[in-house]
């Protein structure tokens, strides 16, 4: 986190994070949700965990925590839920992002203005006296990691640095007269998107080329102060940006700046994932004084699910197969959710997605790292096909993906209308009994009637009730019946009775 940047926006931010620090201290060990699924757990007692990443294998996670006087930076093991790293910043130093490389060589952190990075074997961090790394992002090649850089002094000036990590070197800096949050690099490698916040509402996103760092285009987004999150699609046509004030989820064209559509987010926190298909998108939503975690069909407009919580949510990270998401839950701690119950595309991604594994790792491992024969134009000449021979098996895989989701709702409609046709063509007529007449309720004039191990109150005169009652034995009770959906067990409905002495009918249920 840049703490002078802080500095520049507390005041903006400090009514809105008193009342969710009220709400989230009162909070330790409580949230409640819509859903009845037991596949939402608890993995974690951690304070405020962001910048959450799940590692390529989806074996580990890292993220940063409030610690003891400063951030810490944990790795927990997804399967046991122990952890593996618990590494504490004091002196009230902040870890600004967490992230794993692609292939999951590195897991790289920032610590005010240092980059650390971590592999199976050692670690090691390129510092950058008198600035704050806000933010970085690797290239998909994972040759060069991009990073933003904003100046200690409270109104400095800001650059995006191309740092070759092989060489270990700047390849360049551009600098920016103000600050910076946020920054990503295209799924093409291409592109490096990143965005300013402004002073008010004059906030732009700037598209750079990553060869060169020269602006494409740049555009204002309408949002004040700092982006929360960022994201492209895997096309790169389409760019997601979120923020904690404005409280509105924008999706845009990326190079155009045209706005596609805008969903309302979270007051506080509004981080979001999207899926690999570019289907759906899970965002932390809110509605009143209610918090959900919403799935958004982006190609039919439609909530799809919705799980609420009593307090917001901090931070979200999607498995790398589809099958669950990790939810940072503020003083909540941190919690995981299964997909597969969820989106039925989850479960059929999650199925095939070591196919999916190999084929990639047999990408990296062909890639070669840039050695010191190699200029700049040449390598990134040659990253760009291997960029687009990745794009082209993830989206050779998602169309399988997709075409195995129609047989099956194909095949699932075909056997769903079977089963209702047998259903329709079973409905008859049957005669039941009345087992037992309770106490009558003159007042209100009904009276209790138990027919099939089902009790209703049947309204009626006084006159018919006493008539009834002395002769519900006697009495005709209509019904039909249809077989459930397992077609086994059958269905009572439409039962009437009819009085034994005056005939006059009565519907006991519909």
């Amino acid at each position: 986190m840049n703490t002078k940047f802080v500095t520049l926006i507390i005041i903006s931010l400090l009514i809105n994070n008193y009342t969710f620090a009220q709400k989230a201290k009162s909070a330790k060990d409580e949230t409640s949700t819509t859903s009845s699924s037991s596949s939402f757990k608890k993995i974690g007692e951690f304070y405020d965990p962001e910048n959450l990443s799940i590692s390529p294998d989806n074996t580990q996670i890292a993220f940063s925590c409030d610690g003891n006087s400063g951030d810490a930076l944990i790795i927990l093991d997804l399967q046991s839920n122990r952890e593996i790293l618990n590494k504490q910043f004091g002196g009230y130093k902040w870890v600004s992002s967490v992230k794993y490389s692609p292939t999951g060589k590195y897991i790289l952190y920032s610590v005010d203005g240092t980059l650390y990075f971590r592999t199976k074997k050692d670690e090691f961090n390129k510092s950058y006296p008198n600035y704050n790394i806000v933010d970085f992002a690797f290239t998909p090649d994972e040759g060069f990691v991009v990073l933003v850089l904003n100046n200690e002094a409270l109104f400095g000036d800001a650059f995006i640095v191309l740092y070759d990590i092989k060489n270990a070197k700047d390849i360049y800096t551009i600098n920016f007269n103000s600050f910076l949050s946020k920054v990503i690099v295209s799924n093409s490698g291409k592109y490096i998107i990143t965005y300013e916040p402004g002073t008010s509402n004059n906030a732009k996103i700037f598209i750079l080329d990553i060869r060169t760092g020269s602006t494409i285009n740049s555009y204002s987004t309408g949002y004040q102060f700092e982006l929360e999150k960022m994201n492209v699609a895997s096309n790169d046509s389409t760019l997601f940006t979120s923020t904690r004030q404005n409280n509105i989820l924008k999706i845009w064209n990326t190079f155009t700046g045209e706005i596609k559509q805008s969903l309302k987010t979270q007051e506080y926190n509004s981080d979001f994932t999207i899926t690999p298909d570019n289907r759906y998108i899970i965002s932390y939503f809110d509605e009143k004084d209610l918090h959900y975690l919403y799935i958004f069909d982006l190609e039919k407009n439609i909530n799809l699910s919705s799980i609420e919580f009593k307090y917001g949510g901090t931070s979200i990270a999607l498995s790398n197969d589809y099958k669950y998401i990790i939810l940072g839950m503020g003083a909540l701690g941190l919690y995981k959710l299964d997909l597969s119950n969820l989106i039925t595309r989850s479960s059929l991604y999650y199925k095939s997605y070591e196919d999916l594994n190999k084929k990639l790792r047999t990408e990296y491992n062909l890639n070669k790292e840039r050695d010191e024969f190699e200029t700049i134009d040449r390598y990134f000449d040659r990253a760009e096909l291997f960029n687009q021979n990745i794009i082209d098996t993830k989206k050779n895989f998602i169309i399988k993906i997709i075409e195995e989701e129609s047989v099956k709702t194909t095949e699932s409609d075909k056997k769903n209308n079977e089963v209702m046709e047998k259903i329709k063509n079973s409905i008859k007529d049957t005669l039941l009994s009345i087992s037992n007449v309770g106490y009558f309720n003159i007042d209100q004039q009904y009276l209790p009637v138990t027919i099939n191990k089902i009790t209703n109150n049947i309204s009626l005169s006084t006159e018919e009730a006493k008539s009834l009652k002395e002769n519900y034995k006697l009495a005709v009770v209509r019904a039909k019946k249809k077989l459930k959906y397992n077609l086994n067990d059958w269905e009572i409905f439409e039962i009437t009775i009819v009085h034994p002495i005056s005939f006059n009918k009565y519907i006991f249920s519909n």
